[in-house]
């Protein structure tokens, strides 16, 4: 498990299944927690996140008589939860909380009826504070009414709890278990959630490439101390590339190694860059990417349909990132309509946006592009290439004006060679420089920042690769009955 162990005097106990405890090994245990003395594995490999334990533990310690609730937010396998409660741990041993608690709120649970809410948690949650069993309340106004009275005594006592909401997946999971103030709180998401009161967003990322590397080395010298892959350090750099630097890719990434041995950390980057599909293989036993993923896709279609849609559509977009306008060609729909199911898309941290562009993790990508048919597909991929065609011969307009009507043949001029293209024979139905088939196509069309306006860079050129690119391969799909 990545990151779930406590540091010096800190313990972390588990309890009531889904309820976790962290007290100091020095507290006397009395009535108000009663630890079950299993352990979580303190072997188990945390690494970097050091500013955002920072912002916690600042956060947990500012402004105390007013309490604090921090949301962490990220995408499903980011390691939300290693790092809050890795946090809260530390929070007790640094005596800024006498007691933390950590509960999961199974908010992505493909299972409705699985997912908490405030009447199936409050009565255990008040047995693991103190309460005597005959004193729990039986309705959930009677229960709330004694879970504040309980934090009342604990503040009189000088006293504060750190009540940590995993897993959330929604404020109606949240808002009346947040404890008042003094107390404090952390919630762990996927989505962006508002809540009431002082709230800190603290949004979490993939690991930095070193950080992720360290994570790669660590876990196979954790099983094999003198694992010479552990040293193969270009090899886990393309690995960790591989698994987009996401916590839960690396650690599977790793357990498939440790798991066989004879493997070199290169003979597993080729499979994962040879397959259709690298997310089958990033799997061992019951743990798998796909399945993570698949949690927020089916909360997705259930809470917003259209954005689900449209996030099927956006991996048919070649390179990293895509604008506005290229999402509602592949939409088939204005800006203006497009634009609430990009923030939907990015407040559930399935896209981000960044200089005016949206981009997409690239395991994500390839996980949904397994929800899109060839039915939709293929009328999408023409928009999008027209769409390109139509702003790249404003942009080769802009760079030279030409006073005569543009020509819409699919090979209007020859452009320099592009880096990264090949040449090579004249292809059907007109000559043309590049040699492009919907294999090659990714290749061609590579991320190279030119799927908008390659004409950002034309400096003096009459065109830019987008309308070659986009000329030809709707030209050449056409002939072929693939458009």
């Amino acid at each position: 498990m990545y990151g779930g162990y406590a540091e010096g005097n800190a313990r972390i106990y588990q309890s009531l299944g889904d309820l976790t405890v962290i007290v100091r090994s020095d507290a006397p245990e009395g009535p108000a927690v009663t630890p079950v003395a299993v352990r979580v594995d303190e072997e188990a490999v945390f690494v970097g996140r050091g500013k955002q334990i920072e912002d916690l533990l600042t956060a947990f310690g500012e402004h105390r008589g007013a309490g604090a609730v921090v949301v962490s937010a990220g995408m499903g396998g980011v390691g939300k939860t290693a790092l809050v409660t890795r946090a809260a741990a530390r929070a007790v041993e640094l005596g800024l909380v006498a007691t933390a608690v950590v509960l999961n709120l199974n908010g992505y649970d493909a299972d409705a009826a699985q997912r908490a809410k405030p009447r199936d948690v409050l009565g255990p949650l008040l047995r693991l504070l103190g309460l005597p069993d005959g004193q729990v309340p039986a309705t959930v106004p009677e229960q709330l009414a004694a879970y504040r009275a309980l934090l009342a005594g604990w503040e009189r006592q000088g006293r504060r709890l750190l009540l940590v909401l995993d897993n959330a997946g929604d404020v109606d999971q949240v808002t009346a278990l947040l404890p008042p103030a003094p107390h404090a709180a952390a919630v762990t998401t996927r989505d962006t959630l508002t809540l009431p009161g002082r709230t800190r967003h603290l949004d979490l990322d993939t690991l930095q490439t070193t950080d992720a590397v360290d994570l790669l080395t660590r876990l196979l010298q954790r099983a094999e101390p003198d694992d010479p892959r552990a040293n193969d350090g270009a090899a886990l750099v393309r690995l960790a590339d591989q698994c987009g630097r996401l916590p839960l890719a690396l650690e599977i990434a790793a357990a498939v190694l440790t798991d066989e041995p004879p493997m070199t950390v290169a003979d597993f980057v080729d499979e994962l860059e040879q397959a259709p599909q690298s997310l089958e293989s990033l799997r061992r036993a019951d743990r798998s990417v796909t399945a993570v993923l698949e949690l927020s896709w089916n909360r997705l279609t259930e809470r917003n349909p259209p954005a689900a849609e449209l996030l099927s559509l956006l991996p048919i977009n070649p390179g990293p990132d895509l604008s506005t306008a290229a999402a509602a060609a592949l939409a088939d729909t204005s800006e203006a309509q497009v634009k609430p199911r990009l923030r939907a898309l990015r407040h559930a941290h399935l896209l981000q946006h960044s200089g005016g562009r949206w981009q997409m993790h690239d395991l994500v990508r390839q996980h949904t592009s397994t929800h899109l048919t060839d039915e939709r597909r293929i009328p999408a991929l023409q928009r999008l290439l027209e769409h390109y065609v139509r702003d790249a011969d404003a942009a080769d307009d802009k760079c030279v004006p030409s006073p005569a009507p543009r020509s819409r043949t699919p090979f209007p001029v020859v452009p320099r060679r592009w880096p990264g293209s090949t040449p090579n024979a004249p292809t059907s139905p007109a000559p043309s420089p590049w040699h492009l088939t919907p294999a090659s196509l990714d290749r061609e069309w590579d991320g190279s920042g030119l799927a908008d306006f390659g004409c950002r860079r034309c400096a003096g050129e009459t065109l830019a690769m987008p309308v070659t690119l986009g000329r030809s391969v709707s030209a050449r799909w056409m002939s072929e009955g693939r458009l």
